[in-house]
């Protein structure tokens, strides 16, 4: 039998394509699919921006405060922020003449202090000195008492057995 509406057109053929050889298959254990590969998606976001700059404005802060600490261990250390007694240099007198070098009466030890002191500037100056057997060099006492409206005590080091010595404020 003929074929009642015979096309115009002859028959296609299978076209006839290249083979090119392709990667084999990755092995993989069953029921395990590989991993999407990574990829960028759209715009990278705007969310880190705040976090960037309070980060910074953080490490600026820090900056300024171990500056700041800086600052101040050096003042300490270079004696800025001293105490009074470093603030007051040792003073040198000599034991009036009419005292009597052995013993030192405490009274005339504490006057000659208190006008030493007084002549350094002191406004009030009221000490107690104990009374000291021997003036030689190397005996030592220390005297307390008020200057100023503050309690010191001054150590009294005699320099030789003429009666010579230094104050040197505690």
């Amino acid at each position: 039998m003929s074929d009642p509406s015979p096309s115009p057109m002859p028959p296609l053929e299978t076209p006839q394509y290249a083979y090119w050889p392709q990667a084999p298959a990755l092995s993989q254990a069953p029921g395990y699919a590989l991993p999407p590969p990574p990829m960028l998606a759209g715009r990278p976001s705007n969310v880190y921006h705040g976090l960037t700059i309070a980060s910074f404005v953080l490490s600026l802060l820090a900056l300024l405060g171990v500056v700041v600490l800086l600052g101040i261990g050096l003042l300490s250390f270079s004696g800025g922020l001293g105490d009074e007694a470093g603030d007051m240099a040792p003073l040198t007198g000599t034991i009036p003449s009419t005292a009597t070098l052995a013993p030192l009466s405490g009274d005339d030890l504490a006057d000659t202090v208190a006008d030493l002191i007084r002549k350094d500037g002191a406004g009030s100056v009221d000490m107690t000195c104990p009374a000291t057997p021997q003036v030689l060099q190397n005996v030592t006492t220390v005297c307390h008492g008020q200057i100023d409206d503050g309690d010191w005590a001054v150590v009294v080091f005699f320099e030789d057995g003429n009666g010579s010595f230094t104050l040197m404020p505690v």
